[in-house]
């Protein structure tokens, strides 16, 4: 393994199976990326629709830098989120529709704008937005090991599961942004703490 794919603050491209550091993308659309030809063949099945449309319009997805608070590892890391432009019959607006198959559950959005609760909005009126299990205290989750760390094990709430960490302008604005791992881990982290 590269020692790039050992930093957690180089945001990296990870198996669409199960999270890990990989490089390895699909052979046909460029997009899905596998740490292992298990894998892949593992994900195709729920890949395959999405490789033969991104095959056809040849273009690449665009990815977001988020922050990973993996629940079974003990730091968070940057990962690469791939998304697409996407619109419903109900949203005809279109909106950044997030690809992330490896963590299923984790799709509740959480929006941060303060830098704590009741305390001062955030520098520059952004947002940290994190999705999260919203079922976690029934589905026996693990406990996210990568928060306990971060908040030294002060955080007000057990978390569990894993939780991606993402920045937009605002909560109106529903347009994401790439999360900086130096300025929003300390916010998270005190966040968190205080929830």
């Amino acid at each position: 393994m590269s020692d790039d794919l050992r930093n957690p603050k180089i945001p990296q491209f990870v198996c669409f199976v199960c999270g890990a550091p990989t490089t390895m993308k699909c052979s046909q659309c460029k997009n899905a990326y596998y740490c292992s030809a298990d894998h892949s063949k593992k994900g195709w099945k729920s890949h395959k629709k999405e490789c033969k449309e991104q095959s056809e319009s040849n273009t690449e997805l665009q990815t977001y830098d988020a922050i990973l608070f993996a629940a079974n590892e003990t730091q968070p890391r940057m990962v690469k989120i791939p998304w697409k432009w996407t619109s419903t019959e109900w949203e005809p607006e279109p909106l950044a529709k997030l690809i992330y198959p490896q963590w299923p559950r984790s799709i509740t959005p959480f929006y941060i704008d303060c830098l704590y609760p009741g305390g001062p909005p955030l520098k520059d009126g952004r947002c940290i937005v994190t999705f999260h299990n919203d079922n976690f205290c029934n589905d026996g989750s693990p406990l996210n090991q990568a928060i306990q760390n971060v908040t030294n094990r002060q955080a007000s709430h057990g978390w569990a599961d894993h939780i991606v960490a993402l920045r937009m302008k605002n909560p109106l604005d529903r347009s994401f942004q790439s999360a900086v791992l130096e300025e929003d881990l300390p916010v998270l982290a005190e966040y968190w703490k205080r929830y």
